[in-house]
């Protein structure tokens, strides 16, 4: 199966804080596997992806997250090669777009809007949308045939999946917000057909005054209420555009600040870091110092021993010799009777002196020489013992400055920059409403002249997706469920009147969570499929949360996870994964881990959840 034109694929994930271990997970464009225990961060790691990918809701607080600040995603575009950086805070706002050298350095930096703009091509949507292969488009955004522009959100609806959406009954492209329920239908359209719905033709109609009346009304409500809403971020309607801009100029330079801050509390804990290595480093050799200087202290009380027993030895022998001869006092002979030259050999009382008196000499050059070491080596711990007064000294300066300066600092400017964020939020909340507010104002008056004169609407149009057009979708899809031994298959239809699928002439929502989850993920996997084989535009990637939920409960016998089981399912799901069958990249988290004879075909990250292997996300418990 030849590979797409366009579409990407995510090769790490990453998440960042000050002074604490990146919590890292490494992807390849194929089959990837996040496997173990509950409440390890895979579902977070959902949530980290779709959050890059432009949700405006930062991923859920959780313990184990406690001082990380950004997530940074890197991706590869499939038709040129080239791999990009996304950057967010985990507080909100908007992205950085870094492209890497193929040695992964930064090529260069711009920071993208991350709210979809139909008007800012630098927007991280029109970004997104390119790499998958979509040039600007627009959908349908009611029944009426009023348009959008096409959004990275709408089709990421269509490839993120979490574990309680996987196995809602409603149809997997629907959120079940009524106000989306054609925008989103026009958007699978597309997918799987390759254009949006066809414009509507405006018929004449009459706008009677009553109908207009009430349509005015109503608008006025509507304009109340979001009026309200607006009070309640306690702002005014007029300025909201200005503030925002004051703030966001404000925030600029606050970042700036907390950057320089950032980085010079960084270098003080470096160098800080440097100065406990030399202090550590001053200390092992003063005990080294220490160790030698007791020990030639010992050898040079040897030598003095050594030097006074031969001193002794030395006068001895002319005490000897200056003793005047008189009787042995052992056998009482006369000296005379001594054999004088018989004594010089066997007692040498000369040699013994001159003996004596060279080992004395060499003792004694050989002291001198320890006294020299000594020397040495007590001027070395002067010098020692100061430079590590001098460390102690800087050492406890540069921790006094960290702790009482810097820090304080830092957190100071990054709980500001916080604030503004929060207080940002709010403000791009309020400048949507005074945005709805506007529409509403030109709709009211629009109503209003209504009421007075004849007025253009439009015939409703269907917005429902057909089975005609949706024919070869369901055929990618009966052939995933077959590939995935799906028990009791069957023909899979699109049905126009539940507008989901209908397997084996049941609908899809008739069945337990079990089936659900996996006709679910089917159901994404057999969008991907599709458009893959038939060249037409696709991020390139889907992302499953517990398609395989089945088996996290007990079996009972003749229910649906018994049969599934029995079948072979989730075998038969991981092995036609590696092979290709739902080409590009598919990430599946999962309690359970994958069969190991596909260890070698599968990126494969196993969440421990103990002390031995990787305890999940984060690494380690917090």
């Amino acid at each position: 199966m030849s590979a797409p034109r366009q579409g990407f694929f995510i090769e790490v994930v990453s998440v960042t804080g000050q002074g604490l271990p990146n919590a890292e997970v490494t992807f390849r464009d194929g089959l990837n596997v996040v496997a173990g225990a509950s409440d390890t961060g895979k579902s977070y790691l959902l949530d980290l992806i779709d959050f890059v990918f432009g949700a405006s809701k930062p991923p859920r607080r959780i313990n184990a997250a406690q001082g990380y600040e950004r997530v940074v995603l890197r991706l590869r575009d499939r038709a040129t090669g080239d791999s990009y950086e996304i950057e967010r805070s985990l507080a909100g706002g908007d992205l950085r777009i870094r492209p890497l050298r193929a040695d992964g350095q930064v090529l260069a930096e711009r920071v993208a809007a991350a709210r979809h703009d139909a008007n800012d091509p630098n927007a991280l949507s029109a970004f997104l949308l390119k790499l998958s292969g979509f040039a600007p488009s627009r959908v349908r955004k009611n029944k009426k045939g009023d348009t959008q522009s096409l959004s990275f959100r709408n089709l990421a609806f269509l490839c993120l999946v979490d574990e309680a959406r996987i196995i809602e009954e409603r149809p997997p492209q629907l959120s079940g917000n009524p106000i989306e329920l054609t925008p989103e239908g026009d958007v699978f359209r597309l997918l799987v057909t390759g254009h949006p719905s066809p414009a509507p033709i405006l018929a004449p109609k009459k706008a009677t005054g009553p109908a207009a009346k009430a349509q005015a009304e109503l608008l006025g409500q509507m304009q109340a209420q979001v009026r309200e809403a607006i009070a309640a971020l306690g702002l005014e309607p007029g300025g909201v555009r200005e503030e925002l801009d004051r703030l966001d100029a404000a925030r600029a330079v606050l970042l700036s600040s907390y950057e320089a801050r950032r980085l010079e509390l960084v270098a003080s804990e470096r160098q800080l870091a440097g100065c406990s290595r030399e202090l550590r480093a001053a200390e092992s050799r003063l005990l080294v110092l220490e160790g030698l200087l007791a020990r030639f202290q010992l050898l040079d009380g040897h030598y003095h021993s050594d030097i006074d027993r031969l001193t002794t030895i030395e006068e001895t022998g002319a005490l000897l010799e200056s003793v005047p001869a008189t009787a042995c006092p052992v056998c009482g002979a006369p000296p005379a009777a001594h054999r004088s030259e018989d004594a010089a050999t066997h007692f040498g009382v000369s040699a013994v002196r001159q003996a004596a008196a060279k080992e004395i000499e060499k003792t004694k050059e050989l002291r001198t020489d320890l006294h020299r070491v000594l020397v040495e080596l007590r001027s070395e711990v002067v010098e020692r013992e100061g430079l590590r007064a001098q460390l102690q000294g800087q050492a406890a300066a540069l921790q006094a400055q960290i702790a009482t300066e810097l820090h304080p600092q830092t957190r100071t400017s990054l709980e500001k920059v916080r604030e503004q964020d929060a207080r940002r939020d709010s403000l791009l909340r309020a400048r949507s409403l005074v945005e709805q507010l506007e529409d509403l104002d030109r709709r009211a008056a629009t109503a209003t002249k209504a009421g007075k004169r004849t007025a253009a609407t439009t015939s409703a149009v269907p917005a429902e997706v057909t089975t005609s057009e949706m024919e070869p979708f369901a055929e990618s899809v009966q052939e995933i469920l077959a590939a995935w031994h799906y028990p009791g298959l069957g023909r899979v239809v699109f049905s126009e009147d539940s507008q989901d699928l209908v397997i084996g002439g049941e609908e899809r929502a008739s069945h337990g969570k079990g089936v659900r989850a996996l006709t679910c993920a089917a159901f994404i996997a057999g969008i991907l499929r599709h458009c893959w084989t038939r060249g037409l535009p696709h991020p390139g990637l889907v992302l499953l949360d517990s398609p395989l939920v089945a088996y996290q409960d007990p079996d009972t016998p003749g229910s649906e996870s018994e049969r599934l089981r029995q079948a072979g399912v989730k075998e038969a799901f991981y092995r036609s994964l590696t092979q290709g069958f739902c080409p590009g990249q598919v990430i599946v988290l999962e309690n359970a881990d994958p069969p190991d004879d596909l260890a070698g075909k599968i990126a494969h990250h196993h969440f421990s959840k103990a002390a031995t292997g990787r305890y999940g996300l984060f690494r380690e418990p917090r």
